[in-house]
C-alpha cells in the first residue's frame, strides 16, 4: 500500500486539508492560520480508515523549520519538532475518528520570519500524522504563522459589568439604643464619678451603668503614679 496521495486547499479563515488514497479519508479543520504564544490552535478533524490496514494512531504537532542564508543560498534544517504532540488511539478497519476541539497551545517560540534577520529564515508547520501497521505513515502539513502581536478581539463581544458588591451591616449599634452623649475627658480623669441618668426612673442595676466613668491615661497621671 502506498501512502495516502494529498490534496490541499488553504483558506484565511480556516486550514482545511483533506486526502484519499485506498478508502483513507482525512479531514483537518483549524480555528485560523495565525497564532501568538500562549494562544490555542482548535484542531478538529475526521478520519475515516476505509482502507484494508490498521491505523496504530494519529497525532498533530507543531514543526519548526528554519533556513539560514549564506552568500544568496538558503539551507534548510528542521527545527524543534513534535512541539505540543496531541495523540489518539488507534482506528480499527471500517472505523471513523473525530477530533473535536482539540487545544494544542503555542509555546514560546521566535516569530515567522524574524523582522530583525535576513539571515535566518523561520516558518512552522502544523503536522498531522496518520501512523498505519506495516507501511509508511500519511503525514498533512498545514503552514501557520507565529506572531508576535495577538490580533484584535471581536468588538461584539459583551464585556461582563462587574456585579454589585456585597451589602455590610454596620457594627456600631443604632442610635436610639444609646442612653447619652459620652462622658467628658475631664469627667474621666477626675476623681469623681459622673452621674447622667435620670434619677426619678433609675434602678439599681441602671445605676451601675449611669455611674459607670472610664478612665484615660493622661500625663499628670503617669507622673503622680512614678
Amino acid at each position: 500500500m502506498q501512502s495516502a496521495s494529498l490534496n490541499e486547499s488553504f483558506g484565511f479563515l480556516r486550514s482545511l486539508f483533506s486526502c484519499a488514497s485506498g478508502g483513507l479519508m482525512v479531514t483537518v479543520n483549524l480555528n485560523r492560520g495565525a497564532f501568538v504564544p500562549g494562544e490555542r490552535i482548535i484542531i478538529s478533524a475526521e478520519v475515516s480508515n476505509y482502507s484494508t490496514r490498521r491505523i496504530r494512531s494519529t497525532e498533530a504537532y507543531l514543526q519548526q523549520n528554519l533556513g539560514y542564508v549564506n552568500k544568496g543560498v538558503v539551507s534548510l534544517y528542521q527545527g524543534i519538532s513534535k512541539i505540543g504532540r496531541i495523540e489518539k488511539p488507534a482506528i480499527e478497519i471500517g472505523q471513523v475518528q473525530n477530533w473535536i476541539g482539540e487545544e494544542l497551545t503555542v509555546p514560546a517560540l521566535p516569530p515567522t520570519n524574524l523582522a530583525t534577520c535576513d539571515l535566518i529564515k523561520i516558518s512552522y508547520l502544523l503536522t498531522f500524522l496518520i501512523n498505519f501497521e506495516g507501511v509508511r505513515s500519511s503525514v498533512l502539513n498545514i503552514p501557520i504563522i507565529i506572531g508576535t502581536v495577538p490580533r484584535e478581539p471581536n468588538r461584539e463581544t459583551s464585556v461582563e459589568q462587574p456585579s454589585a458588591p456585597d451589602s455590610v451591616v454596620p457594627s456600631a449599634p443604632d442610635i436610639q439604643h444609646i442612653l447619652g452623649p459620652p462622658p467628658s475627658y475631664e469627667v474621666c480623669v477626675g476623681m469623681d464619678t459622673a452621674d447622667f441618668g435620670d434619677d426619678e426612673n433609675s434602678t439599681a442595676e441602671d445605676d451601675n451603668i449611669v455611674n459607670y466613668r472610664p478612665l484615660y491615661p493622661t500625663y499628670p497621671s503617669i507622673i503622680s503614679g512614678a
